[in-house]
């Protein structure tokens, strides 16, 4: 019993020294740079213990198979399976378990849940080891350990787990002095004793070996990757500023500039030059020119906060900026907030009778870009503007905003090849839209796949590519519902033009499309005349129409006539069909704007109702509730659409604020459920 207990203290503190695969990083850490590796290293290491350990449970499973069968055979003369026969066999099953954790161990991510399973089995798997070796040798000889039982632990180590060289050499002599006695019972000739030390001992020395190759191998890896992205930094980036080189805002540029092409966002540039700097040079020096080139700097990438905008030092004293999907009136703001932002800074001037401070002059010009030859003039008109703006006073900002290049130049080849490019890079699939028409015939909820109508129609370019054109080159797209929607938008369509104007209604054909937030919800009408569209209120708005290719776009977008924008809105709101961000635009009540279209008639556009999502979630609707005197009120609304399990949208909306609101217009609150949602 003694020695039992013996032999158990002596493999816990083997497995105590053994058993600590992290201290082998942390031993490599210790003498400097690999530190930003760790997780490799060890994922590496852990790797290699999970590896091994499988190669070493196949080599358990021939050694001890044959010996099960030899035990076996002795116990079925016997009639009797032994107790050594039945822990061999639990042994293999267990062998053969391991087996398949390993392989499934190695087809996993690493992970820090992973980086614990494999610790763990680590542990686990050399536990239950040992104590097979205990148990096998308390059943044999009475707890002393044998030449076999070392042997296969010498092997275990050297081919299994890799530990730091200390501590598995601790394990080999802890096991080696425990087994002495075990050799001597046995008369074991003292040259197989040291042999077998011996071939142990180099095992390990290779396996050690191996594993800090291994190791120094992933450092290396890691030191020259790291050079190369400290490299790739310093050069693109300027030592003195910290801002992009050129090189470094040219590369940017090359993701950019071709997403906003693609998407006809509007981009500004902005170029920047300190006043009076030769002068400031001369007057303070260069050190301090230099300082005060590093608090510009600074000032003006603070005052750039969204993702995708680009500033650069372009050269000496002038910086450049690029400002993506921004209205021009966006950037004239922002590039008033940079010139603030350097006179904020209040560095001495060199020419205090022009400005007691330093400052900064600013050109700004804005477009939409066609091409990579259009940055290049915007770049060139940029410079213009900075030009005048330094010519004109200093500490001033010059704007122009460039129109587009005209795109109707364009053949139908190349309007189909950027219509397959808009078509594969929108990342929502569809939108849903309801509409009741004017006879009150209800239509069900439409899934209109907006990268078709983004395709064909880019609203900001007013490059039109119809639906013929279209479908003759992707004729998939004909299968999406389409059809079905257009019948819909022509039926209710017609009904809304026949009122404002009878005889032309029959000429018009007419095709909605609904966009996701950020792009224009549009109506095209092909029309079988050449004419335009007047819509007059009881004041006359003048042409909200605009001929493009011998059909009527109904979206005039100036910036400087807001009551347009209101109108045309407001058209668009009445056909059932808006952009989600005109919501911005539209009023609660829309009753006195029906009332201004036809004064005897409040309930001309009773029976439109809206509702516009994405995926699963309602962004915006519009709710039509009975008024008192029984004319409607339509209602925008946020709040989720609920789906049932057949994805069909269902006529239940959270209400978040619509009681109040009501109350307040003096309207009729409609009946709300305990779970506080209208049933509409």
């Amino acid at each position: 019993m003694a020695i039992t207990i013996k032999t158990g203290v002596v493999y816990y503190t083997m497995l105590e020294y053994v058993k600590k695969n992290f201290s082998c990083i942390l031993s490599i850490q210790d003498h400097g740079e690999g530190c930003g590796c760790a997780d490799e290293i060890y994922d590496t290491v852990q790797t290699m213990n999970i590896s091994q350990t499988l190669n070493y449970s196949i080599l358990l499973i021939i050694m001890e198979a044959f010996s099960l069968i030899v035990y076996l055979a002795t116990d079925f003369t016997g009639r009797a399976v032994s107790m050594l026969s039945f822990t061999m066999l639990l042994f293999l099953l267990f062998i053969a378990l391991n087996i398949v954790y390993c392989k499934y161990l190695l087809k996993q991510q690493r992970t820090c849940s992973t980086r614990r399973r494999l610790k763990h089995h680590t542990y686990f798997f050399t536990a239950i080891f040992a104590l097979y070796c205990i148990t096998v040798n308390h059943i044999c000889l009475q707890s002393r350990l044998t030449a076999e039982s070392v042997l296969m632990f010498y092997i275990y180590i050297a081919a299994g787990p890799i530990y730091s060289f200390t501590e598995a050499l601790a394990s080999v002599l802890a096991t080696a002095l425990a087994a002495i006695p075990a050799f001597r019972a046995h008369h074991v000739p003292p040259a197989l004793y040291s042999n077998l030390f011996l071939y142990s001992f180099i095992s390990l020395f290779l396996s050690q070996m191996r594993c800090h190759i291994i190791v120094s191998n992933l450092q290396m890896v890691r030191k020259a990757r790291d050079e190369q992205v400290c490299l790739q930094e310093r050069a693109d980036k300027d030592p003195l500023t910290q801002l992009f080189n050129r090189n470094g805002y040219s590369l940017r540029l090359e993701e950019l500039i071709p997403y906003s092409i693609r998407l006809h966002v509007p981009v500004a540039v902005i170029m920047i030059d300190i006043d009076y700097f030769k002068q400031y040079n001369d007057t303070y020096g260069h050190v301090q020119g230099d300082e005060c080139l590093r608090k510009v700097a600074a000032a003006l990438s603070g005052s750039i906060h969204r993702e995708n905008d680009l500033i650069c030092r372009f050269g000496g004293e002038e910086f450049q900026i690029l400002l993506c999907d921004v209205h021009p009136s966006d950037a004239i703001k922002v590039g008033d907030r940079l010139r603030k932002s350097v006179a904020d800074l209040k560095i001495p001037a060199a020419n205090r009778s022009a400005s007691p401070f330093v400052t900064i002059s600013v050109g700004v010009v804005s477009t939409v870009l066609t091409s990579m030859d259009d940055y290049h003039k915007l770049v060139r008109a940029a410079d213009d503007e900075l030009y005048y703006a330094k010519s004109h006073g200093k500490n001033m900002i010059s704007f122009r905003e460039l129109n587009p290049a005209p795109s109707s130049d364009l053949s139908l080849e190349d309007k189909l090849e950027h219509a397959k490019l808009i078509y594969d890079s929108i990342p929502f699939p569809f939108a849903i839209i309801q509409i009741q028409a004017k006879d009150g015939q209800a239509c069900d909820f439409s899934y209109v796949y907006v990268n078709e109508a983004c395709a064909r129609l880019e609203c900001r370019s007013r490059n039109i590519l119809y639906r013929k054109s279209f479908l003759s080159h992707y004729p998939d797209a004909d299968t999406r519902r389409l059809p079905a929607y257009y019948e819909t938008a022509m039926h209710g369509g017609r009904q809304m033009f026949y009122d404002f104007s009878p005889e032309r209604s029959k000429y018009l054909k007419i095709e909605c499309f609904q966009f996701h937030e950020g792009y224009c919800g549009c109506l095209i009408e092909d029309v079988t005349d050449q004419h335009y569209f007047e819509l007059y209120g009881n004041n006359e708005l003048g042409l909200l129409n605009q001929v493009v290719n011998g059909g009527i776009l109904l979206t005039s977008y100036q910036a400087d006539f807001p009551e347009v924008i209101y109108m045309n809105s407001r058209l668009l709101h009445a056909l059932g069909y808006c952009s989600l961000s005109e919501y911005k635009l539209l009023s609660a009540d829309s009753l006195s704007f029906l009332k201004q279209l036809h004064p005897d008639d409040t309930h001309t556009f009773q029976e439109t109702m809206t509702v516009f999502s994405t995926d699963d979630t309602v962004r915006s609707c519009i709710i039509r509730i009975r008024r008192k005197d029984g004319a409607w009120l339509w209602f925008m609304l946020r709040g989720k659409l609920i789906i049932d399990e057949h994805k069909n949208p269902l006529n239940l909306f959270t209400v978040y604020h619509i009681t109040r609101q009501l109350k307040q217009l003096g309207q009729m609150v409609p009946q709300v459920d305990g779970d506080s949602r209208i049933s509409l």
